[in-house]
């Protein structure tokens, strides 16, 4: 009888304060088994973080058919295509915030929506994930959102409530692009402020406007609260 091998995949999201790792049925797949590991990410030394990665993700990493790695921080700027330049990407970046040594300038491109987002990562923990996974490349969280959580179809407002402490939002009218930008926020009445205002911003009908919220561990509470404006709401996972 021919032995079947089962295949997976991994999806580990790195923030400030840890990591998650999902195990994938397949590449892409359905997540079958899902921990969390609780460690200061943005401060340890690219050594450190090494021995943490072979510790808790070894015994998975070896057989997995496929790897995402997505990151999250705060700080990013999205470039339209036919403004970018690769030698300027550090420029793009420290136009709008302060430079710091400790952090390395990256970028994804996001060919569905025409742009590039600039972002930055801690060097010791870039200098670690290319040690573990050399042949995977990081993807900021706001890439990932702009990929799979926003589309086309009509006027939307999308957000992401990734943190306890910020929302990052897109304003999709006409099938075109309108902003994305990250607003800070405390509270389920902050995150319906800003999306509030953004309908208002761009002229969009609370009516006929779909407000999707996504990544948010008070998604429920979010929903009833804009449900009380907007006539079309929804969650949908990550």
């Amino acid at each position: 009888m021919e032995n079947v091998k089962n295949e997976y995949g991994l999806s580990i999201r790195l923030t400030s304060d840890g990591f998650s790792l999902s195990v994938l049925d397949g590449a892409g797949g359905p997540a079958l088994l899902r921990r969390e590991v609780h460690a200061p990410l943005f401060e340890l030394s690219s050594s450190e973080l090494v021995t943490l990665f072979n510790n808790e993700l070894e015994a998975f990493s070896a057989e997995a058919v496929d790897v995402s790695l997505m990151v999250q921080s705060d700080c990013y700027v999205l470039v339209p295509d036919v403004l970018f330049r690769l030698q300027q990407v550090d420029d793009y970046f420290y136009f709008q915030y302060e430079r710091d040594e400790r952090w390395l300038v990256l970028f994804n491109r996001v060919p569905e929506w025409s742009c590039v987002n600039v972002f930055s990562l801690p060097l010791a923990l870039y200098e670690a994930l290319t040690t573990c996974f050399p042949d995977v490349s990081p993807k900021h969280h706001v890439t990932e959102f702009l990929e799979s959580r926003v589309d086309r179809k009509g006027s939307q407002v999308v957000l992401w409530v990734g943190s306890p402490t910020s929302v990052d939002i897109a304003v999709v009218a006409d099938g075109r692009l309108q902003m994305v930008n990250r607003f800070a926020c405390r509270t389920v009445e902050d995150v319906a402020y800003f999306a509030l205002s953004c309908l208002e911003q761009f002229g969009l009908g609370q009516d006929n406007t779909l407000v999707r919220i996504c990544q948010y561990g008070n998604a429920a509470a979010c929903r009833e609260l804009l449900s009380r404006y907007v006539e079309r709401c929804e969650v949908i996972e990550m």
